[in-house]
């Protein structure tokens, strides 16, 4: 109970014993976390654990219905937005793996630990600033059910926290197709070649038959 009266002084201890004489102007003996809420107009983790889930899971009916809720119930509309802020920035504080620097600074439980695996850093930050100009909006409008209705609304746009994906299947790698290769025919420079190994002495008309020959060939293979 301590713990929850710091945190809603936002750590001051002169605010912190302001706070606890209030409460215990209440109740002198045996304070719980209702008793305090109760005197203070805050939002104790029952409702917050409540609103987190239905922003997780973007239940906009149900954001309808719980903001009807903390009008009826009296609540303070800006006390409201500031302890939700106070949940979502535990959440970051988790999901980012941070340290405390203090005792009590941080609710480190199992469900905080649940709540912020649903959301990720970045979403959350979001969250942070769209809930600072919800309560900074609170001073100008007197319409605080229709901006605490937006306001969830909003939060539950912001995007989840991202799932493993599974891995795609890995294609074997395509054979390039292999160019079939016939053998060129032979060229005018390889009937040449032919030639210089024909003995100088031979016949000269042989010699024209052999070259007239070996193009004849070159033609055939080009046709084919």
């Amino acid at each position: 109970a301590s713990n929850f009266v710091a945190r809603a002084a936002d750590w001051p201890s002169r605010d912190s014993l302001s706070l606890l004489e209030q409460v215990l102007a209440y109740k002198q003996a045996d304070i719980a976390v209702k008793d305090i809420t109760a005197v203070l107009g805050t939002i104790d983790d029952d409702m917050l654990n409540r609103v987190v889930d239905l922003i997780a899971a973007s239940d906009a009916a149900g954001a309808f219905a719980f903001a009807g809720e903390i009008m009826s119930s009296g609540k303070d509309i800006r006390q409201f937005l500031k302890s939700l802020s106070g949940r979502l920035r535990d959440l970051l504080f988790v999901g980012v793996g941070a340290q405390p620097a203090g005792l009590g600074e941080l609710d480190d439980s199992p469900e905080i630990r649940r709540q912020a695996a649903a959301f990720s850093p970045d979403s959350l930050l979001q969250a942070l600033l769209v809930l600072t100009e919800a309560e900074q909006e609170t001073k100008r409008t007197n319409q605080h059910r229709l901006l605490l209705e937006m306001t969830l609304l909003r939060l539950m746009r912001l995007p989840a926290a991202p799932t493993a994906a599974a891995a795609p299947a890995q294609q074997p790698p395509t054979a390039m197709p292999v160019a079939s290769q016939s053998p060129a025919a032979p060229t005018l420079s390889a009937a040449a070649i032919l030639l210089d190994d024909v003995d100088d002495t031979e016949n000269p008309d042989t010699c024209d038959s052999i070259l007239v020959e070996e193009i004849e060939m070159g033609a055939i293979a080009s046709d084919s």
